[in-house]
């Protein structure tokens, strides 16, 4: 079993509303948005990264992106302690899970992005297209969408 599953299952027993997805702690239910935690290595040794992730599911990709999430620690893992570095790792993602959990649709998740209108890459932008096209916004999705590169699948 992987570092992060131990830890995020340690996690996700007290916690249940989260749930284990691989090696993803994800808050439930997930609908448009996946919205959750996960663990980066680093090159130091037991170090990792804990990630605040979100991501619209409504986009084709081969898998997890993390375009519109953000670091928001570096921590030990103890391998010979893993119920201590569970209880660590729960007290860093604590105050994001009402954060994260905010951002359950589309028009949530423009919310979530919109501070970085028209400064993000061609991903963003097409997630932003997308989101306007899913709550309505046809004329902004089109704006959007005529300022993308044409071949956008080169991104993919």
């Amino acid at each position: 079993m992987s570092r992060s599953k131990r830890v995020f299952k340690l996690v996700a027993a007290k916690r249940p509303d989260l749930v284990l997805c691989q090696d993803r702690l994800v808050i439930a239910p997930v609908g448009d948005i996946l919205r959750g935690f996960m663990l980066e290595t680093t090159s130091a040794k037991d170090m990792v990264y804990i990630w605040s992730m979100t991501m619209p599911l409504y986009r084709p990709s081969k898998g997890e992106y993390l375009e519109h999430s953000s670091r928001i620690a570096y921590v030990y893992i103890d391998r010979k302690a893993y119920q201590a570095s569970a209880e660590s790792v729960d007290s860093i993602i604590v105050p994001h899970i009402p954060v994260l959990r905010k951002i359950a649709n589309a028009r949530d998740f423009l919310g979530h992005i919109s501070s970085k209108t028209g400064q993000g890459s061609t991903n963003f932008n097409f997630d932003m297209a997308l989101s306007c096209l899913r709550v309505g916004d046809i004329d902004r999705a089109i704006s959007i969408l005529k300022q993308l590169p044409t071949e956008i699948d080169q991104f993919y």
